[in-house]
């Protein structure tokens, strides 16, 4: 007897293969025995490919070498991607494959594994829409020279490049310095004026809301950048203040160096608030003659001694052409190089394909390389131009791009001139590399550089900021057709 519908079995019916009349029954499917892919690590399981001894150095800085533990650091913008095989379970061949760190695909560092000389060649700026001009608040001046210029955290990993200028005159002037086309107009601008001398260095902190500057009127000071307020100072130092520097892990840490040859280091936390809100905070430590070798028998310096070097950088440099590496543990310690007969005038640091290097600018006129922590030479990278003449003057810097590829030098001519090197290739790998490539487009001396992810800012004695670019278009037009286009433009030689 055929059973009834109603009694017939439930659920779908067998599907007969259209040849062999047998049910086909669906197998699962086995996971694919192809290789891992590389896929993006958690945030929170984002780690430095590698702690960096220093870090945060400029023109003319002293750096803080922080004693936060490892565990302690947390993932930022400012680092580097990394990258892990396979999801959180680690394959068993992890120890073949282990973790890879590659640099941010910017238009500065794609070119990392090869000679980048044509690209430096190629860069360009605007007669109308790359200069910015520095104006006097004297009614009897129109424009006044830069000392020190620093360009925003975000405007090295791509965001709004906000790039702060100071001034002979106590002024910090703070230009959106974004790519625009000739006929429009400047983005406003905006002028702090807190110091009575003017200011030979300013510098972000961390989170780009504050700045801090330091004068000839023996004062440090940090200005709100949204309100233009002064909200802290640093006590009176007995001399001109010459450079400045934040830690770059700790936002109420500063160091600053002196004429004197003095360093002081400050904690914003310990600090007395004044009558009109303004915070003052003491130096926590303090190095005085930091540079200065004290004479034999009394401590007290015999007539006729010289007065100790100014300091231009913390791990410090000064005129006696002597490298210092400060363990802040034990102040009375620190590392030293050998003495060299040239004078040092600006320090930067290396990173990405340049870190554990300390770039030094000498006064003979040539770049020198350092390896950290030893502070040894290394002879085979030096860098120069015939053209580069820095002897003479305490303003001119160095400063490294963001991708640690190239760096920029300032020289101390009347015809305004600028040097950018490839410093990540060995000279001797790349003919004349080490020569680097010359800027013309100002007037004076080129004192204050530095760089965004994609410009280069120079400041000169006449007044004006000039930002750079590379453009191979314009490059091209300005060496085949140059009575037309210098009109219009400034191109590299």
């Amino acid at each position: 007897m055929l059973p009834s519908p109603s009694s017939s079995p439930q659920g779908p019916p067998h599907v007969l293969d259209p040849i062999t009349n047998l049910a086909h029954i669906p197998q699962p499917q086995l996971l694919r025995q192809t290789s891992l892919k590389f896929f993006p690590t958690p945030p929170h399981e984002k780690k430095p490919k590698r702690q960096a001894t220093l870090t945060g150095f400029g023109p003319n800085k002293p750096t803080i070498e922080s004693s936060s533990d490892e565990e302690d650091w947390e993932p930022s913008d400012d680092e580097e991607d990394v990258f892990v095989a396979g999801p959180s379970t680690r394959p068993a061949h992890y120890g073949a494959r282990a973790a890879q760190t590659y640099n941010r695909p910017t238009y500065l560092s794609i070119y990392a594994s090869t000679s980048t000389l044509p690209v430096l060649q190629s860069f360009v700026s605007s007669h109308k829409a790359d200069v910015f001009k520095c104006l006097s608040v004297q009614p009897d001046r129109h424009l006044t020279p830069p000392y020190a210029c620093a360009y925003s955290h975000g405007a090295r990993n791509g965001r709004t490049p906000y790039l702060a200028v100071a001034h002979e005159e106590g002024t910090v002037h703070i230009f959106n310095t974004s790519k625009r086309r000739d006929w429009d107009e400047e983005p406003q601008r905006q002028t702090i004026t807190n110091h009575s001398n003017g200011v030979f260095d300013v510098q972000w902190d961390n989170s780009d809301s504050r700045i801090v500057t330091c004068s000839g009127d023996k004062s440090a000071l940090i200005t709100d950048v949204r309100t233009g307020q002064c909200t802290h100072g640093l006590a009176p130092q007995g001399s001109t203040v010459k450079c400045v520097a934040w830690d770059p892990n700790h936002q109420d840490l500063l160091a600053t160096g002196s004429r004197d040859g003095s360093i002081h280091l400050f904690d914003l936390r310990v600090h007395e608030e004044w009558d009109d809100g303004l915070k003052m905070s003491n130096p926590v430590r303090a190095i005085p003659g930091a540079h200065q070798d004290l004479p034999k028998g009394k401590g007290r310096a015999k007539k006729g001694t010289p007065a100790a070097p100014g300091i231009t950088s913390l791990l410090s440099a000064s005129a006696d052409g002597i490298l210092k590496f400060w363990d802040l543990r034990c102040l009375t310690s620190g590392k030293k190089s050998r003495r060299r007969p040239r004078g040092i005038l600006s320090l930067a640091a290396g990173r990405g394909p340049t870190a554990g290097y300390i770039f030094g600018l000498g006064a003979d006129s040539q770049i020198h390389c350092y390896t950290l922590p030893s502070l040894t030479p290394d002879t085979s990278r030096r860098y120069t131009h015939p053209n580069l003449v820095s002897s003479g003057s305490f303003y001119v810097s160095i400063s490294v791009s963001p991708c640690g590829r190239w760096l920029a030098s300032g020289a101390n001519s009347k015809d305004g001139k600028a040097f950018i090197f490839d410093v990540a290739t060995r000279p001797s790998e790349i003919n004349h590399a080490s020569r680097g490539v010359q800027l013309n487009g100002q007037v004076g001396e080129v004192g204050a550089v530095d760089w965004a992810e994609d410009a280069l800012a120079t400041c000169a004695d006449d007044g004006t900021v000039r930002v750079w670019r590379p453009d191979v278009v314009v490059y091209r037009s300005c060496v085949q057709q140059p009575e037309e286009t210098r009109w219009d433009w400034a191109w590299a030689s």
